[in-house]
């Protein structure tokens, strides 16, 4: 983890924050989260009606249902991109440099939340990394891309197009669950293989503060580390730039 390769698959690195229904919300908190950040480079402002949108995620359509508005506050140079509605916060980067400061960022817009809501607790904690895994193939050859390639046999054994799979993974440091995801999808006129890594945990009672929050954090990246390390053939991990 961490070792110096060629390219990073990386293009999408994203935290979400769900908290409880009990939290005293209102619609007053974007603004006030927007004057804070502005000056930090937030700058761009959009609120997304609430509605069903279609999205194209690992290579599937899929309708997904925004019970609510939210406003999205955008970086100026579009590295990152800070998400707020009713008892909901996330922080997107596209423009990753190490989790260190992707960490720093997530904490500050965090207590930023906080010190607006007064109280908090939380429902529901997620981290998630979007890999995009290129190949110069005209069939996909997963065996030498992946270690979790499907093993197809008899009249299964023709060249492979498209694919798709995912699997739920229980986890006890911390607990919680890594929904993982791999399929194709069509990026730039070309097809990728996309690894979507998401660690997702609702056994939060205990993540009181923002300095317990961000050990839970650490803990889920190295795991999320681990697990994209494990999931690629050795021979095309060692292509790769450095992920961490």
């Amino acid at each position: 983890m961490g070792e110096k390769l060629e390219s990073s698959p990386l293009v999408e690195a994203l935290c979400e924050f769900r908290f409880s229904d009990e939290i005293n919300w209102d619609w007053t908190i974007p603004g006030q989260l927007y004057d804070i950040i502005k000056d930090k480079g937030f700058e761009k402002k959009t609120q997304v009606q609430a509605g069903n949108v279609t999205v194209d995620t690992v290579g599937r359509k899929a309708q997904i249902s925004f019970g609510t508005e939210r406003v999205q506050l955008q970086h100026k140079n579009g590295s990152s991109l800070v998400q707020i509605g009713p008892n909901m916060l996330t922080v997107n980067v596209r423009d990753y440099d190490g989790w260190k400061n992707f960490k720093q960022l997530i904490q500050a817009i965090l207590k930023y939340q906080v010190d607006l809501l007064k109280d908090f607790s939380l429902s529901k904690v997620g981290l998630r990394y979007v890999n995009h895994l290129n190949f110069s193939v005209n069939n996909i050859d997963l065996e030498n891309i992946l270690t979790v390639a499907p093993s197809l046999q008899g009249n299964l054994e023709k060249d492979l197009l498209k694919f798709y799979q995912r699997y739920e993974l229980n986890f006890d440091e911390p607990k919680g669950r890594l929904i993982h995801q791999t399929g194709t999808r069509n990026v730039d006129n070309g097809l990728t293989i996309v690894l979507d890594l998401d660690f997702v945990s609702q056994d939060v009672e205990e993540l009181i503060s923002i300095e317990k929050i961000g050990v839970f954090l650490d803990s889920a990246h190295e795991q999320i580390l681990k697990v994209f390390v494990d999931s690629l053939n050795e021979n095309y991990y060692l292509n790769l730039k450095e992920y961490t």
